[in-house]
């Protein structure tokens, strides 16, 4: 997801599109970040190129140096979900720039998964439509 601060000039807008984000500065993690990985891979695709302003190892930094209109980012929306809910971030789609992360639950098969996993687990279905095997 697109991360804004809640007065960033997109954040009030419904739908952002990948042009709308030409003048933007994207605080991004590491470049071992798969989730960055898979943004760059998208805007390879699409044969655009971004401003970084800064690369920073933690998602918790980055979500601050967001909220303090420093820059925009794309991180999952699973992280900012309660930042979005006070108030404290703008999170929107990218709509012409489709971004997914696939996610793999390892079991084995002969043992119950602890409850933390499990609830993990029913979130991700709900949320994606995907269902266990």
């Amino acid at each position: 997801m697109l991360v804004l601060a809640p007065n960033h000039p997109l954040a009030r807008r419904e739908k952002i599109h990948l042009s709308d984000l030409d003048q933007a500065t994207f605080i991004l993690r590491g470049a071992g970040s798969a989730t960055r990985h898979i943004f760059e891979q998208a805007l390879r695709h699409r044969k655009t190129a971004i401003a970084i302003g800064m690369e920073l190892d933690s998602i918790e930094a980055i979500k601050w140096a967001v909220a303090e209109g420093l820059g925009v980012s794309v991180i999952s929306k699973y992280a900012v979900t309660r930042e979005v809910n006070i108030g404290l971030l703008s999170m929107r789609t990218i709509h012409d720039l489709p971004l997914s992360r696939p996610f793999y639950l390892v079991c084995h098969s002969q043992r119950m998964l602890p409850p933390a996993a499990r609830a993990f687990l029913e979130l991700l279905q709900l949320d994606s439509g995907i269902r266990g095997e």
